[in-house]
């Protein structure tokens, strides 16, 4: 028996004030994995040094004591430089004015220097010659400015992007590494630990109750990639990957956290070695430190990893931020933007990584959804702001991050697997320690490919935007003969072009044969027809999910929803339309998955379905313990038809359990039907909340053992909604979309 309630919900937005009753676990597990909850999130503008570069960074050592009370440092730091010009008598360094300089020198002799406008022009004592090396020291304090960060827990450093001048002088460009590393000497509280690049050499007490940490980084490293982290960190927990340190700084509290939450980080280096060559930094370590910080969530510090403390809990949700900050370690750290226009490679190649090792661990399928999690996360961002990749308008963003690891998935099936990751591969090698350009990037690419890659860099980099495609297909010859017509309907701009793609058609057969055919789309309209030994039931565009791209199908009917729900009797099969032209009726296919009992596609209707919408059909032979996806033929007059689906549902083994049904339809404009399953008959309590954990509506009543539907008419703000069912001990929780 179904218990049918019909309620109005009359609240709007502004009403929506209740008490706060935030729902258990909310999100379902794919939401919180593939949501995208970890981005990076750095803050910053691409600063450019404007410092004369006519040398070449090789070294940084610093030294440095810092008072956390007082919030300022004390600090010499060495610079050592070699001659890129023919005689040089001055050079220049990045170095806040927040900053003083107290004296400058080389070896013993004192040089006079000039400090303003956040640049250090320093006068050398005697000419340095190209190719000639000099080691100058420079001496300051202060306050240090954006980029060091005293917190209550501690203090650390992040300074992507060109905010390592904030603390320390340097040439703060990627474009310039410090090709021998850097050295450090650390001086804080003695109850601190100091988490750095590289390894660490020795601790030394300075003084009653300070001790000086000195850490050895001997790999070429960007300026934006040194950095400390100080704080009361708990190190007695570790791994060994390989023979190498894995290292976490974490704090007290979190010993029984860590555990968990790392327990996949050597799985990461095993893939990330495998997929991309040896860990590059292996005579040191790699590391990561919790870290007080609330604008971002990680960074990928060279060899010393940072994740916001409040990530690590005992579960793998963070895994999707760990693997991404570790590719970095490769693409980004070996190998390092030669400038800021260029952020894409580092920040989409990471992004990808962490996608691949989804595909690795788990599976097609969730590689998938994680891509279309960020093709929707790219597309929400493109609707308000379009830029491109390159020199992007935002450094921090979904086109940097998703739009980039897209551009490396859309190569990857341009080339195929074998030929994508042996340009890939070859790329690092050939830049490994150094610093390189999208133009680097694209070269090794086409070296691969055999041929011209230009046209793809520049619609899929250099412009912005992506291509919107209609599609529709007509069937003749008993369904074995398939017309398609697609057309590519975006707005075309200086900045949006036509674009060039590769499109991917799958042709469904009612034998379970799927035939593949892929072409070439670059203009307004296309018409492709094809004939197969059987007959197809549908066209998928981009099944497998290769194409950053919107679709949709122009169908002969204005089709409403159509959906399956388990009743008590079977499945009850349901479809509106808004729009019928020369229908003859409709025909339903069933279609069990490889688990269930049955198995292949069975037509569920004798005769054609006819009559008036909304449409009524109730599945009687559906087998308890199977899962089903249904499809809907809408045949023409003519004999011709469309196939839209599939809806999917699931019975259980026992008559009734416990569950929470996705509402429908989803998203809705102004009612819906929630629907749940219950194993005995009582109470239970239906609760929606905003997404700010406001309860905007609730209903409580007794309802029957099964099936049970609640037909709700309301007057939401258009957003996301999360809707709560509990009953007992039991509790359940999904989404809901109210469009415009």
């Amino acid at each position: 028996m179904k218990n049918k309630l019909l309620l109005a919900i009359t609240l709007g937005w502004a009403a929506a004030a209740a008490a706060y009753a935030p729902p258990e676990n909310p999100l379902d597990v794919g939401d919180r994995l593939y949501s995208g909850p970890f981005l990076e999130a750095k803050t910053g503008t691409p600063l450019a040094s404007r410092a004369a570069h006519n040398y070449d960074a090789l070294k940084y050592t610093i030294t440095m004591a810092i008072d956390d009370q007082a919030e300022t440092v004390a600090a010499t730091t060495t610079v050592k430089i070699k001659g890129t010009a023919a005689q040089i008598t001055q050079f220049e360094l990045d170095l806040t004015t927040d900053l003083t300089v107290r004296r400058v020198t080389r070896g013993a002799t004192r040089l006079s220097f000039q400090h303003a406008n956040d640049l250090l022009l320093i006068t050398l004592d005697r000419p340095l010659r190209q190719g000639e090396t000099a080691e100058v020291a420079i001496q300051y304090d202060g306050t240090p400015g954006y980029g060091f960060f005293f917190t209550a827990d501690g203090v650390f450093t992040s300074t992507e992007m060109s905010y390592s001048r904030n603390w320390f002088p340097c040439y703060d460009d990627p474009g310039d590494k410090a090709g021998e590393g850097v050295e450090l000497y650390i001086t804080v509280r003695d109850d601190w630990y100091v988490a750095s690049n590289g390894l660490l050499a020795q601790t030394s007490p300075a003084g009653a109750d300070s001790t000086e940490y000195h850490w050895v980084h001997r790999y070429p490293i960007a300026t934006y990639l040194v950095a400390i982290a100080c704080a009361e960190y708990y190190t007695g927990f570790n791994h060994q990957w390989r023979g190498m340190p894995v290292n976490y700084y974490i704090y007290d509290n979190q010993r029984t956290a860590a555990p968990i939450y790392f327990e996949h980080q050597p799985d990461m280096l095993d893939y990330c070695a495998a997929t991309f060559g040896d860990y590059p930094f292996q005579n040191e370590k790699y590391g990561v430190a919790a870290v007080n910080m609330t604008n971002f969530g990680g960074m990928e510090n060279q060899t010393c990893t940072y994740i916001r403390s409040t990530y690590i809990q005992p579960n793998h949700n963070g895994d999707h931020l760990l693997i991404h900050e570790l590719v970095h370690s490769w693409w980004g750290d070996m190998v390092t933007c030669g400038t800021w226009k260029d952020l894409w490679l580092n920040e989409g190649q990471a992004t990808y990584g962490d996608a691949l090792y989804t595909e690795s661990r788990y599976g097609g399928a969730s590689f998938r959804q994680q891509m279309q999690s960020y093709a929707q996360s790219y597309f929400r961002e493109d609707e308000e702001r379009r830029f491109s990749v390159y020199d992007p308008r935002y450094p921090w963003s979904s086109t940097v991050y998703r739009k980039g690891a897209w551009v490396l998935h859309m190569l990857r099936r341009l080339m195929g697997d074998e030929a994508f990751y042996t340009a890939w591969n070859n790329y690092g090698a050939k830049y490994k320690y150094g610093t390189a350009v999208t133009d680097d990037l694209q070269a090794e690419f086409e070296a691969e490919y055999g041929g011209d890659l230009d046209w793809f860099f520049q619609q899929w980099v250099y412009k912005a935007g992506y291509p919107e495609f209609k599609y529709a297909w007509t069937k003749s010859n008993g369904g074995k003969t398939v017309k398609v017509t697609i057309d590519q309907v975006q707005e075309v701009t200086p900045l949006t072009p036509l674009f060039k793609c590769l499109v991917d058609l799958t042709f469904a057969s009612t034998s379970d044969t799927d035939y593949v055919k892929s072409e070439w789309v670059d203009g307004r309209n296309h018409t492709f027809e094809y004939t197969f030994p059987e007959e197809i039931y549908w066209v998928y565009f981009d099944r497998d999910v290769w194409l950053l791209q919107k679709n949709t199908v122009n169908i002969g009917i204005a089709l409403d929803y159509f959906r399956a729900r388990r009743t008590n009797a079977g499945v009850a099969l349901s479809w509106a339309t808004s729009a019928e032209k020369d229908l003859a009726g409709y025909n339903l296919y069933r279609e069990s998955d490889a688990a269930s009992p049955e198995g292949g596609r069975t037509k569920l209707n004798a005769s054609l379905i006819t009559g008036r919408s909304p449409y009524r059909f109730l599945d009687e032979t559906a087998a308890r313990g199977a899962a089903y996806e249904y499809w809907l033929e809408a045949v023409d007059l003519g004999g011709g038809g469309e196939t839209y689906g599939p809806a999917k549902v699931s019975l259980p083994t026992k008559p009734y359990a416990f569950a929470l049904y996705q509402n429908a339809p989803n998203p809705t404009r102004g009612a819906t039907t929630f629907s749940f399953s219950l194993p005995a008959a009582g109470p239970a309590a239906l609760t929606v909340y905003d997404l700010a954990g406001r309860e905007v509506w609730q209903y409580e009543g007794d309802f029957a053992e099964g099936l049970n539907d609640v037909e709700a008419a309301f007057a939401l703000a258009p957003g996301v909604y999360l809707y709560r069912l509990a009953a007992g001990n039991d509790a359940a929780s999904r989404k809901m979309v109210v469009a415009p």
